[in-house]
């Protein structure tokens, strides 16, 4: 059961990429993009990420950042120790990348 319920997850985050990630996933295969969740997945996990929302929103920073997002400076550090829990820290850092990415395009 519980092992069906990760997948079902895994599909929603999927077509979450694809819509919100078109250009980093047009080129990736249902499987490849598959494997690239379940990777995002254990090092999320690994730093205390542990809803599906806030994991949608780090694969969309992974996928993006062409996996480079927890190799700048302080990030890593912010998500594992910084105020309240790493899905509400993860929310802000998706949120400042999104207005970040906006002001760049206008």
């Amino acid at each position: 059961i519980k092992e069906a319920r990760l997948e079902r997850s895994r599909l929603r985050i999927a077509r979450f990429l694809r819509r919100t990630a078109s250009d980093q996933t047009e080129n990736l295969t249902d499987y490849e993009l598959k494997t690239q969740i379940k990777k995002y997945e254990k090092t999320a996990r690994s730093i205390g990420i542990d809803q599906e929302r806030s994991s949608m929103r780090f694969a969309w920073l992974m996928l993006c950042s062409d996996g480079r997002f927890l190799t700048q400076p302080g990030v890593r550090e912010y998500l594992c120790t910084g105020p309240g829990t790493p899905n509400i820290r993860v929310h802000l850092l998706a949120e400042a990348m999104t207005e970040a990415l906006t002001k760049g395009i206008s």
